[in-house]
């Protein structure tokens, strides 16, 4: 065992299970109300989630091959990518939960009918460990999400 208060080292690659969503299923994911995986309008690849109403969400716990957050020290990238929907403008919240239970919420707003890169490092404290990855529809827009992404 390593000593109290010792790093975790820094896992590699990506850190995101099924981030393009191309298992035709929400493998790696949990889910709460209908979202879908679709293969209309992916980003890349051949499925993106669609959300089909308000307060649906899709969440990830993310965890190193040994079962420890990731300290965001160790993160090269962490990204997104939303379509919008046209009226009315899609809404998506990304709420990351850090290992000591609290959560920094990235608001991305006024999202259009056409896809958006959403970088999500630099909104995170250094100085704490990423454990999980909600992303969730707050507007009445039905917006799609592919190629969530965590390379360390």
């Amino acid at each position: 065992m390593g000593s109290i208060g010792a790093k975790v080292p820094c896992p590699s690659g990506e850190q995101i299970t099924n981030g393009g969503f191309e298992t035709g299923d929400f493998t790696g994911w949990t889910t709460s109300g209908t979202p879908e995986v679709v293969t209309y309008e992916p980003h890349t690849g051949t499925y993106s989630a669609k959300f089909w109403a308000e307060d649906e969400w899709i969440e990830q716990n993310i965890q190193s091959l040994k079962g420890y957050a990731i300290r965001v020290a160790c993160i090269s990238s962490f990204k997104l990518w939303v379509f919008g929907d046209v009226c009315p403008h899609s809404d998506v919240d990304v709420i990351i939960t850090y290992s000591d239970d609290s959560t920094v919420t990235i608001h991305l707003t006024d999202l259009d009918e056409s896809w958006h890169e959403s970088n999500i490092l630099p909104s995170l404290d250094a100085s704490k460990s990423v454990a999980k990855i909600r992303i969730k529809n707050v507007s009445g827009a039905l917006p799609y999400v592919d190629d969530v992404s965590l390379v360390c």
